[in-house]
């Protein structure tokens, strides 16, 4: 069957919503080991219009990864709504979770991790195809070349091994692949971390213009406000499992509310100063 390549549909409304989002997990703590709840996510509500970006912000285990991973359906939650458009996503399993699969794809901060090491970049870009039963061999094959072409990677190189590619170009593989099935929503969870100031220029200003190609959604789960600034549309602030604190981007940035939010912004600031005193190499 070939390999569908999308269609233009009518957009009306928010692309997701998140409704009293609940997730906990479970630790052993004290002498006698007694199982305690973490809750990592709390009554979480938040939307994204069509084509815009929501950057989720906030320290080391403020919840925002779970949240990610939760619309993903990586992770199941324990409570709340999840909608993709009219679909109602929270508590699906099974078929329908697999067919929720396509408009649902995540960039994850490591690409290395989330790639096999022992195959190519074809084969790993066309992976969600297979898995999803598109295309022919050969159908597939162009649609990686598509892809790549897409993400502004030579398609000669598709028969090479991924651990040949660079840290970039290896995000750049990753982007493609969540790419293939046509997603309406990217996550892209810490996609930027450990990449040089250089290279996350480019990889923002690639999903940029993906973004407007594609009227593509994203969900941005990071901690640096200066990448946050540029690409997000709006801001979700979390702390403690909880979102303190939510709006439009520049206004959030401009006028912050909450000490959370305060506390990000003058690290961000002081990351800065840090930076501009280096001396270039």
């Amino acid at each position: 069957m070939p390999i569908d390549t999308g269609s233009p549909e009518k957009i009306h409304g928010p692309l997701l919503r998140v409704r009293a989002l609940e997730k906990k997990y479970w630790a052993r703590r004290g002498a006698f080991r007694r199982r305690v709840p973490l809750l990592a996510a709390s009554k979480v509500s938040f939307e994204i219009p069509h084509g815009k970006t929501l950057a989720i912000v906030g320290s080391s285990g403020s919840g925002k990864s779970t949240v990610a991973r939760c619309v993903a359906r990586i992770e199941k939650p324990d409570s709340g709504e999840i909608w993709i458009k009219d679909r109602q996503v929270a508590q699906a399993s099974g078929k329908e979770l697999m067919s929720l699969r396509p408009d649902v794809q995540l960039v994850f901060q490591d690409p290395s991790t989330s790639m096999n090491a022992r195959f190519s970049a074809v084969q790993t870009i066309e992976e969600p195809l297979l898995l999803q039963h598109r295309g022919s061999s050969e159908e597939r094959r162009t649609r990686v070349a598509e892809l790549m072409k897409e993400v502004a990677l030579q398609p000669e190189w598709m028969d090479r091994g991924v651990s040949e590619f660079s840290g970039g170009q290896k995000q750049r593989i990753a982007i493609a692949r969540a790419l293939a099935l046509k997603p309406k929503l990217l996550i892209l969870d810490e996609a930027f971390t450990g990449l040089d100031l250089s290279t996350q220029a480019q990889i923002g200003n690639l999903l940029l213009e993906l973004q407007a190609a594609h009227t593509l959604t994203y969900l941005l789960i990071a901690h640096d406000l200066t990448l946050v600034s540029r690409m997000a549309d709006f801001i979700a602030v979390m702390s403690n499992g909880e979102i303190v604190e939510q709006g439009i981007a520049q206004e959030v940035l401009a006028s912050p509310v909450h000490a959370q939010t305060r506390a990000l912004i003058s690290a961000a600031q002081g990351l800065r100063s840090i930076s501009a005193t280096q001396p270039s190499s």
